[in-house]
């Protein structure tokens, strides 16, 4: 568990701690990234790198100061002004003093950022989760995992660390990298973490082919990330007024879901570009994700992930695209209701307690409880 608060990291940066610079760079990389990327789409990639070689090169970690906020919203203010430096081509207006002045900040831009900032916090609180459980011998990792469904992540089955050669053995016939490694000589944990890291790499990189029914191109429980239901109500009214009747959408989950699906299976044909003829759930599917992309997972993980269950079924846990009851989880792993109760509010308390350590590192302590409330909003 990381011991030290985040500031605490910033001053051993300040300092021109290499370790601790290369640390604070990696955790806001992704958010930075995806923010740019609103922005200036084809060359997000390099401007994200020009960014963090900027603020490396320049020391602006030495203007961040515990008196005038949170770190994070330091690195916005710089990153919103360099993103209108660069949209607007005015190099030297950059350099004027990084002021924490939030009226002068795009509020889309913020909440974005923000946002993308949550995503990250919550990466690192499930690979931690992970970690806490994934070598212990009870289903509790399992079920909670089933239960919450933060993530596309492969979950292996309590008995597959037993036959993890088998697993490999399978593994080496989709990726052939697998080959290469001596992992005779390995041990039991380790090649697990083999395994788990190959699974997932392909879940995220590449796209598997089998047959599915056009019904499983639509939204799922799952498949929606971000939860704010009045702005995405009024993005889907704004975006597709000529297909949407006034007041059709409620700003809740369930209405959401129907309306996207009516997209997916109607004709947004005249959206597509000429070579594409004919209307399709799948093309539609990925138009949306294009268009709603902070509020929608992809389809590619899920189904990648469908693939892997049904393929390596006695090796991987299945998918459940909608929250499974309490009694549905019973049935799965031969437990009791009240079982499946108690290990989820335990393993919830750990989840909550990850997620005040991680808090703790970015915030002073005095203000984590106010961060949480924040971020549960957020989400």
């Amino acid at each position: 568990m990381w011991k030290t608060t985040h500031w605490s990291q910033i001053l051993k940066a300040q300092n021109e701690n290499n370790e601790a610079l290369e640390k604070l760079c990696h955790d806001y990389w992704k958010p930075v990234y995806k923010s740019v990327q609103k922005y200036h789409k084809l060359d997000a990639e390099d401007l994200t790198q020009e960014f963090f070689t900027l603020f490396l090169e320049n020391k602006w970690i030495e203007r961040a100061s515990k008196t005038k906020g949170k770190f994070r919203s330091f690195i916005l203010v710089a990153l919103t002004r360099f993103i209108r430096d660069k949209t607007q081509k005015k190099q030297n207006a950059f350099e004027n003093e990084i002021n924490y002045n939030y009226e002068h900040l795009e509020e889309h831009m913020a909440n974005g950022f923000n946002r993308y900032w949550t995503e990250k916090l919550l990466d690192i609180v499930d690979s931690r989760m992970h970690l806490e459980y994934e070598f212990k011998t009870d289903s509790d990792y399992f079920i909670f995992k089933s239960y919450s469904q933060y993530s596309h992540r492969v979950l292996f089955e309590p008995s597959s660390l037993v036959r993890i050669n088998a697993l490999l053995n399978e593994l080496q016939k989709e990726d052939e990298s697998i080959n290469k490694l001596n992992i005779d000589n390995l041990t039991k944990k380790q090649k697990y973490e083999i395994a788990s890291t190959k699974l997932n790499q392909m879940i995220t990189d590449r796209y598997f082919t089998y047959d599915v029914p056009e019904e499983n191109y639509g939204f799922y429980s799952i498949d929606l990330k971000n939860q704010d239901w009045n702005f995405l109500k009024k993005q889907i009214e704004t975006s597709f007024s000529h297909l949407i009747k006034n007041g059709e959408v409620m700003p809740n989950k369930k209405s959401i879901r129907q309306c996207l699906n009516k997209l997916i299976f109607g004709d947004l044909i005249e959206k597509f570009p000429r070579e594409l003829k004919k209307p399709s759930a799948y093309n539609n599917r990925i138009f949306l994700e294009e268009v709603f992309s902070d509020y929608v997972e992809k389809y590619a993980p899920r189904h990648n992930r469908e693939y892997f269950s049904r393929k390596y079924k006695s090796f991987c846990m299945p998918i459940f695209k909608e929250k499974p009851c309490y009694l549905t989880l019973a049935k799965y792993f031969f437990t009791t209701k009240y079982q499946i109760e108690q290990i989820l509010k335990n393993t919830i308390d750990v989840y909550k307690q990850i997620i005040r350590d991680e808090v703790a590192r970015y915030v002073c302590p005095e203000n984590v409880s106010e961060e949480i409330t924040y971020l549960q909003n957020l989400i």
